[in-house]
C-alpha cells in the first residue's frame, strides 16, 4: 500500500500537475498523505486544449478555478502557474495527462509531455485522471474499453502509476500484460501500486460549472 511513513521524505518536494480541475480530485488524496509525510507539496493546474474535429487547430480551455478549490483539505499545499517551476527538479512529479501527442480530442503544452517530465525530475508518478474502483474480471465490454486509456506514453515513461483499488491494480496488470506479453507482467506489477483512502478522502464537494 502506497504512502507509508518514511522519515528520509523531510524537506522534498513533490509537484502535482493537473490538466483540469474536475481530474484532480483522483489526486487529493494522494497529495494529502505526501503533506503528512513530510513533503513540500506545489500544485500547477495547466491548461487543456481542445483540439478541432478537422484537425485544423486548437482552443484553449475556458475554464477558471480558484486556488481555494485545490487547496482545499491540503493544509501547507502551494499553488503555482508557472511552468517554469519545473526547472526547479522536484523529488517528485504527479501528473494525469497520460497522451502526450497521441490525443485526437484534448492535448496540453508540450512541456508537460511525459517524458518532458521525467527529465525534470527523481521520480515521475502517474494518477488516472478519472478510475472506476471496481471492473469486475468477467466485465468483458469495460476490460475491452481498458487499452485506450490504459496503454498510453506516461504508463510506460513513468516510475510509479497509483490507482485506489486492488482490483483495479489487477485490470491494469492485465491490461499492460496483454499489451506488451506476458514476459514484462513482473513490471507492471513492481510499478503499479494502491493508495489506501478513508471515507473522508472521498467526500469532496463536486466543483461547480
Amino acid at each position: 500500500v502506497y504512502g507509508t511513513q518514511d522519515p528520509s521524505t523531510q524537506n522534498r518536494k513533490c509537484l502535482f500537475i493537473t490538466y483540469c480541475a474536475a481530474a484532480f480530485e483522483n489526486m487529493r488524496s494522494l497529495a494529502g498523505k505526501y503533506i503528512d509525510d513530510g513533503y513540500e507539496v506545489t500544485i500547477l493546474p495547466v491548461t487543456k486544449y481542445d483540439i478541432a474535429a478537422d484537425m485544423t487547430g486548437i482552443t484553449a480551455s475556458s475554464e477558471t478555478v480558484p486556488d481555494e478549490y485545490y487547496l482545499k483539505g491540503l493544509k501547507g499545499a502551494d499553488i503555482c502557474r508557472d511552468c517554469g517551476i519545473l526547472d526547479t527538479h522536484p523529488d517528485m512529479i504527479v501528473t494525469n495527462f497520460q497522451y502526450d501527442e497521441y490525443n485526437l480530442i484534448t492535448t496540453v503544452d508540450k512541456v508537460f509531455y511525459s517524458r518532458n517530465l521525467r527529465s525534470h525530475c527523481n521520480q515521475l508518478i502517474y494518477v488516472p485522471t478519472f478510475e472506476a474502483h471496481s471492473v469486475r474480471a468477467d466485465d468483458e465490454r469495460t476490460r475491452k474499453l481498458m487499452p485506450s486509456y490504459v496503454c498510453t506514453p506516461l504508463t510506460v515513461v513513468c516510475d510509479k502509476i497509483i490507482l485506489h483499488s486492488p482490483e483495479m491494480r489487477e485490470r491494469y496488470i492485465e491490461c499492460l500484460s496483454s499489451w506488451t506479453g506476458d514476459r514484462y507482467k513482473s513490471v507492471w506489477e513492481s510499478k503499479i501500486e494502491v493508495l489506501a483512502i478513508s471515507e473522508s478522502d472521498t467526500d469532496q464537494e463536486p466543483l461547480n460549472s
